[in-house]
């Protein structure tokens, strides 16, 4: 977990996969606390499923005294919760879909994706969504491994590191299509 929290640290951007229990979401937190104590990051967003918004917020409050808050309810709080000047927030993928003007323009300095298999298909609106969040900090997390198409790996690295793999059509050619069977 501590090399987790490091490469994170060390880079800014990192694709974070492991099996489900061992640590994820503890190493996203540590590094969302340290950069915040740092001063490096004073606005994150928290991207998860709807029904891990309680639990992530559970275990932030536990590890971490950084601010913290779910967006919740209808279009006139969700709004006011991105008002927030400082702090974090944890917010859903479908979220994302309506609210994407709002969490653009709060701007946040990182953004964290829990069950990022979400957006593997990078066809998908919620992908083309996410993707055009802007921050410096980005951390991927996943614990489902991809397993029959490439260009699942390849949507998951166009967030966490744009650019590292290519463009698609590049790197569709370089595994001579076998990216998409």
């Amino acid at each position: 977990q501590l090399d987790g929290v490091r490469r994170f640290l060390g880079a800014g951007r990192l694709l974070l996969a492991d099996d489900m229990g061992l640590g994820k979401t503890a190493q996203a937190i540590a590094a969302c606390h340290v950069l915040w104590k740092l001063g490096r990051v004073r606005r994150g967003l928290v991207l998860v499923p709807a029904s891990l918004k309680p639990q992530w917020l559970r275990e932030w409050q536990m590890f971490s005294t950084a601010p913290i808050e779910i967006v919740e309810g209808g279009t006139l709080d969700r709004a006011r919760a991105y008002r927030r000047r400082d702090g974090f927030l944890i917010a859903n993928y479908e979220q994302a879909l309506r609210d994407l003007p709002l969490m653009q323009r709060w701007n946040p300095a990182l953004v964290v994706l829990d069950e990022a298999q979400r957006i593997k298909n990078w066809a998908t609106k919620t992908a083309a969504y996410v993707k055009q969040l802007r921050p410096r900090f980005r951390l991927v997390l996943t614990g489902t491994p991809v397993e029959n198409r490439l260009l699942d790996l390849w949507s998951l690295f166009a967030v966490a590191q744009p650019g590292l793999l290519g463009g698609q059509t590049a790197f569709k050619r370089l595994y001579n299509d076998k990216a998409d069977p």
